[in-house]
Formats: structure tokens, sequence, C-alpha cells
């Protein structure tokens, strides 16, 4: 007579396949009828072939590092339907999937289901479990994962301490991070530099330089060179703050120190990506000094320089930038936006059929359009407060399948507020509309174009009414009204963008520290 047993999930019955007796939560897993297996299960895993089980955790970790979980998880159980029994290892490569999604309970299920089919987690999935909490910036379920792995007779190794700094950092805890830096020292383990940029880290992500500058110190004492990383944080740093000069002068002793040609990305922090006020001198001078580097430019940098050209309102050349991005096909749709965005309000009479004709030559070399691009090509409708040739637009963009964003409800906003007269009643249903779908998220930009259109006082009462925060982690960080809604709980802060600064109140000048 078949014996009926309780599955929790489909997928649980593929654990029967070969052989495994396991209790999950009070239920228990034995063979059933039906299912063929070998009279010799353990003795059939013996006899896989090496080389085919390390391909298959290569494979996992090739998707882990992706951070492709679900096809990881999917590979697990192919794995399991050939009869190999996974391992440690195997389950580790899972875990890690989770670390870029910074998904923890996930990855604490899968810990749960190694031990229920009685395999032991090694020290490496405890430093993946600190690792997937180090993402999250959860230093608390670090700090578990670590003292677990000591009772289980496992000693934290630096890399499970760089973990433990990196969640420290991430939450915004600039005291305990020094703190677990000296328990390092103290376990006789020698730092790295990649442990001091975390700690580094920690303080630039609260802009305190000062700190941040006596840490570098600190690791030249401690007879470790700072890396390109080290230099990536101070540079952009300073950049951000307004410190040219000092982040100029950083570049060049990263330069001499190093002995070697700094990568692109390097000098876009310099140029800027349109996101943030540079000179326009400063623009040409690393725009410049990157060609003259003669080396290799990749996407994002050829994206951050055609925006900082734009952002000085140069469309030549953001227009010859691109070329070159075209011709070695690195375009991206940010940056068509960003050449958009700078032609179309050139006021040049050719500037706008110019716009007309990268777009399909974008769209010729088979990319598609985003919703930025459509924005930008609405620019000059807002100025002259074409509402309604906005709103034509907007339409034609999700006849092609493309939803509003937040750079779409912003132009269609403040084309609302540019009208004459003004259409708040609309305006405010825009914003009501695509708040209440809670894809859009109310960043600055749309606030101050929903300002813009509707006034100061209802603007306020509609942040009220729709229950929106007005507390931000930073002047640039999106009013946190997405994690309100299901559809917005993944959704990661973005910077401000470019192409509509110019209808924006300018930014205050940014407060220069005073050095001894």
């Amino acid at each position: 007579m078949p014996v009926e047993v309780p599955l929790r999930g489909w997928r649980s019955l593929r654990l029967l396949r070969y052989g495994v007796l396991a209790a999950i939560g009070g239920v228990c897993f034995c063979q059933l009828p039906g299912l063929r297996r070998s009279p010799h299960p353990l003795r059939a895993v013996a006899e896989v072939e090496t080389q085919e089980v390390d391909a298959q955790l290569r494979n996992l970790r090739d998707l882990a590092s992706q951070g492709l979980a679900n096809e990881a998880e999917d590979a697990l159980y192919e794995m399991i339907d050939a009869g190999v029994k996974p391992e440690s290892l195997h389950f580790s490569a899972i875990i890690a999937s989770c670390a870029p999604n910074a998904d923890v309970d996930r990855a604490e299920r899968w810990l749960f289901r190694m031990k229920a089919l009685e395999v032991e987690p090694t020290m490496e999935v405890f430093q993946e479990l600190m690792h997937v909490a180090a993402e999250a910036g959860n230093p608390t379920a670090a700090e578990q994962w670590m003292n677990e792995a000591w009772q289980e007779g496992h000693e934290p190794s630096l890399q499970s301490f760089k973990y433990l700094l990196r969640s420290l950092r991430k939450s915004g805890d600039s005291v305990r991070v020094e703190t677990w830096f000296e328990r390092l020292m103290q376990m006789q383990l020698q730092p790295d530099m990649d442990c001091v940029n975390e700690i580094i880290g920690a303080y630039v992500d609260q802009e305190n330089l000062e700190k941040a500058i006596e840490w570098k110190a600190i690791a030249k004492r401690l007879g470790l060179i700072p890396n390109v990383d080290t230099y990536k944080l101070l540079i952009a740093t300073y950049a951000k703050m307004g410190l040219l000069q000092e982040a100029e002068d950083l570049f060049d002793e990263m330069q001499k120190d190093r002995q070697e040609v700094p990568e692109a990305e390097f000098y876009a922090l310099l140029t800027g990506d349109g996101r943030s006020f540079r000179p326009r001198e400063t623009v040409e001078e690393w725009s410049q000094r990157l060609l003259d580097a003669k080396i290799d430019i990749d996407s994002e940098t050829y994206t951050a320089v055609i925006g900082a050209w734009a952002s000085v309102g140069d469309a030549a050349q953001a227009e010859d930038w691109f070329a070159r991005m075209m011709e070695e096909e690195k375009a991206t749709p940010e940056a068509l936006a960003f050449l958009v965005d700078a032609l179309t309000l050139s006021g040049h009479e050719k500037g706008i059929p110019a716009a007309d004709v990268w777009i399909e030559k974008f769209q010729s070399s088979g990319q598609e359009l985003t919703a930025k691009v459509y924005a930008a090509r609405a620019s000059a409708d807002v100025i002259s407060g074409d509402f309604e040739q906005v709103e034509a637009r907007m339409q034609q963009m999700e006849a092609v399948g493309l939803e509003i964003d937040e750079d779409a409800l912003t132009v269609m906003l403040l084309a609302y507020g540019y009208a004459k007269p003004q259409q708040t009643l609309l305006a405010e249903q825009m914003f009501k509309q695509q708040m209440l779908r809670g894809k859009v998220r109310a960043t600055r930009e749309v606030l101050e174009a929903l300002r813009l259109a509707v006034g100061g006082a209802r603007c306020l009462q509609l942040r009220r009414e729709l229950q929106i925060g007005s507390q931000k982690k930073s002047p640039d960080a999106a009013i946190d009204y997405a994690a309100k809604s299901a559809a917005g709980k993944n959704q990661r802060p973005r910077g401000r963008s470019r192409i509509w600064k110019s209808f924006l109140p300018p930014e205050p000048p940014a407060k220069r520290l005073k050095w001894e």
C-alpha cells in the first residue's frame, strides 16, 4: 500500500530523488513508490565524475556572482534530479546568490534546509551568510553568523571581519566599525587595505573627510598601500562636496604613487556626470586629459562625460562624445537622453532635428529607447508650456510598452506648471494617480515640479494626504514612499537626473572645509 508523505511545496519532491531521509519542520520524507531509485544511492553518488560535479559547482558560482538566485536554485534542483547529492560548497554558492539582492531571509532558509539534510555548514557557508548580511547593511545578522561559526568550531577569518566591517559601514555605524577593527588586530589577524577602506567608506558616506584622511594615514603606518578603491572613495567625495582642487591633488598623488595610468572612471569623477556642478573649464580639462591618456573608455565613463558637457550647456561637445560612443558601439539610453536634452535646450534651430536624427540612429543600431529619452525629447515642449504635446509624447511612450517613471512624471508636472494658464488640477490628478500606483518614487525633482504646478501649500497638503515623508538621507535621495507599496520594496534610491535641473531652483553652493 502506498505510503502517504506530506510535502511542503512541489520542489520538496525533488529531495527524494537521491534517497535522503530528512526531517524539515517536523515533516518526514522517505522513498515514494513509483520513483526510480538505484539500490545503492550512495554508491551512485560516489560514481559521479569529478569533472561533472566541478562544472556544476562552477555554474552555481557563476549564477551566484550575477545575483541570479532563482536560476541558481533551479540549477541545484536539476543537479539533484541527476542523482548528485549537494554538499556544503553547493549550498554556499546558493547562499552567495542572495548577496547581490541582499536577501537575508532567503539565505537563512537555505541554511535551514542544508542542516535538515544533515549537511554540516563549513566556514565558507557562514562567510557567505555574513556576505549577505553585509550587503543588506545588517550588522546584527553579521555578528550572529560570526558567533555561530565560532561556536561550530570555525575561527573567524580576515574575510569574515571584512564582511562585518562592511555591514557596519552600510548601516552608518562609524563608531563600531573602528571597534571591530581593533578586535581584528587583537586576534593577530593582519588587516589589508580593503579592511581600512570599509572604515574610510563609513566616514566618506557621512562626508567626514577629516576622519577619512586620518584612516588613510593610519593605513600607511600599518604598512598598507592605498589602492584604487581608496582613492576612488576619497576623490569622489571631494568632488561631490565641491572640493575640486583637493580631488585633483589626490588624482595626481594616485598617479605618482601607483606609477600607472588611472582607469577611465577616475577621469569621470573629475569631469562630473551631469548630476553635480562642475565649472566648464573643469569639464574641458579633464575630458581632454581622458582623451590624452589614450585608454579604453567604458560606457559608464562616456555617459558621465556626455552628461557633464550637457550640464554646462555645450551640445556640440556632447554630440562629439556621443558620436565616438556610437562608433565604438558603446552607446547607452542614458547617454542619448543627456544628448537629446542638450540639443533640445540649446536654442539652436538645428538642435531639435539633430536630436531626432540621433534618436533614429540609436534605434537603427538595435537598441531601445527608455522613458528618460522620451522625457528629454519633451524638454522644448516643457519650456513652451505645451502640455498637450507632452501628454502626446508620453502616450506614444506608453504605446511602445514603457511605463511612466520619475523623469516622465517630472516632465509632465513641469509642463502643467509652465502652461498658461497653469493646469493645476491636471497636475494634482497625475501626481495622485502615479503615487497610488506605487511604481514611481516621490523624488526631490518630482516634488519640486509638483510645487511649481500646484503651489507650495497644496504640495504640502498632498504629501500629507498621501503620507509621503520628508525625511531623507541626503538631498539626492528619494522620498521613502515607494517602500509603502509592494511594487517599490526593492527599488534603490538614485542620483538626481541632469535632465530637469535647468527647470529647477539652483542648488546652494557646497560648504568648503577649513583646513588648518
